[in-house]
């Protein structure tokens, strides 16, 4: 995640940027970095004067989660699982065709 800073211009101090201040990450999976976190910038130029702004944004998950299949063994029940719910859900009879599994170099029956 990029770092948020803050961009400030000011007639007496001039322009300054610096990281702002993040809030901790709240929500029901803020202990995987998911949810709501809000970044604040607060400023005091040199004649005491405050300049304060916030922003609240979410953490969303994009990454699709990745299956292994762990034996061959395994590849074997889940191409005939796969072969049963094709032929309930579709009602027809056709001739089993072979499962091929990438990566284990032949196909399971």
């Amino acid at each position: 995640m990029p770092v948020a800073m803050c961009s400030v211009s000011d007639d007496e101090d001039g322009p300054s940027t610096f990281p702002a201040t993040l809030s901790p990450i709240t929500g029901s999976l803020a202990l995987y970095g998911i949810g709501t976190q809000s970044a604040t910038c607060s400023y005091t130029d040199a004649g005491g004067l405050t300049a304060t702004t916030s922003v609240t944004y979410s953490i969303v998950d994009t990454t699709a989660p990745v299956i292994a299949v762990q034996s061959r063994n395994a590849c074997r029940q889940l191409c005939r699982l796969e072969h049963q719910r094709c032929h309930r859900d579709l009602d027809v009879h056709r001739p089993w065709r072979p499962c091929v599994i990438d990566g284990l170099g032949d196909n399971h029956r």
